[in-house]
């Protein structure tokens, strides 16, 4: 801590209140905000190119900037949470588990194995990520919807459907 001039403790004191707020809300503003950057950067190219053609090139931008970094960690912690030895005598778990993180779609559904769900088998904090895809793949499924908007009542119509 650090001492002000009259000699006395200075600490930085956060609410309790503050970090329920962040905590409540980061993420679910983080995932609204960048779906407002991903349609402004991405909408021109459905409009310029076909819609298969930027669906693919899409998904390329967005797997090569989340894939590398995202399966050196799952695989770190795979090792750092020794999850071979934890799924060792469930079969097919492991493989399971895996084909789940994987393909990040870990947490588009709700799945329980042994008791728990598959987000405490193995890196918890991937959540974010799979949930980052899955709005990902909503924005190729809601795109051609967004792009048929012309005029403000049209986009109220959408927002409220």
């Amino acid at each position: 801590a650090r001492r002000d001039l009259c000699g006395g403790r200075r600490e930085i004191v956060v609410p309790t209140a503050t970090i329920r707020f962040v905590a409540m809300y980061g993420m679910p503003l983080f995932f609204v905000f960048s779906g407002f950057v991903i349609q402004y950067n991405y909408r021109q190219l459905f409009v310029a190119r076909g819609y298969a053609r930027a669906a693919c090139e899409f998904a390329a931008a967005r797997a090569a900037r989340l894939f590398p970094l995202y399966f050196l960690l799952l695989l770190m912690a795979v090792a750092a949470d020794d999850f071979p030895s934890r799924v060792y005598n469930h079969g097919a778990l492991g493989i399971k588990i895996l084909a789940y993180y994987g393909t990040l779609t870990q947490t588009w559904w709700y799945i329980v194995f042994d008791g728990k769900s598959i987000i405490d088998w193995l890196f918890s904090l991937s959540w974010s990520i799979s949930t980052e895809m899955f709005f990902y793949a909503a924005f190729v499924v809601v795109i051609p919807l967004l792009l048929s908007i012309r005029r403000p009542r049209q986009s109220i119509a959408v927002a409220v459907s």
